[in-house]
């Protein structure tokens, strides 16, 4: 599998009627689905704007050059694997190490969105909190 990441406003939204589903579109997203289609299997490729903010974190190899759909050239970089062959998981403030998810949403969470929108506190346009 792949790996990718990349950083930038996105427009968050919930779709449907009966059945609720949340997604999230822009172009962070797009250009988060071309590192991930010009990725190398089993290691993490972020874009240029990823690596800005998290290079003082995690090491990796020299940026390379990849030609994505729709955007033309783009410089991208690979996470060097960490010793052991795993990743890199950087220190978080309190000093344990965690890895935090932020492409998913879960089902709770959902199931409350949900709650919401089907008793008018949430309409199209509306923010999420």
């Amino acid at each position: 599998a792949e790996y990718m990441g990349n950083s930038g406003p996105v427009v968050a939204g919930i779709l449907g009627t009966k059945k609720y589903a949340f997604d999230i579109w822009g172009d962070a997203v797009n250009v988060a689905s071309r590192m991930e289609s010009n990725g190398v299997p089993g290691r993490i490729n972020v874009s240029e704007s990823t690596y800005e903010q998290v290079k003082r974190y995690f090491n990796f190899e020299p940026p390379r050059e990849i030609q994505a759909k729709g955007k033309g050239s783009m410089r991208c970089y690979l996470m060097q694997q960490a010793e052991d062959g795993g990743a890199q998981v950087p220190p978080s403030p309190g000093g344990s190490s965690h890895v935090r998810s932020t492409g998913s949403i879960s089902s709770r969470k959902q199931s409350r969105l949900s709650d919401r929108v089907r008793s008018g506190r949430i309409t199209p346009g509306s923010a999420l909190s």
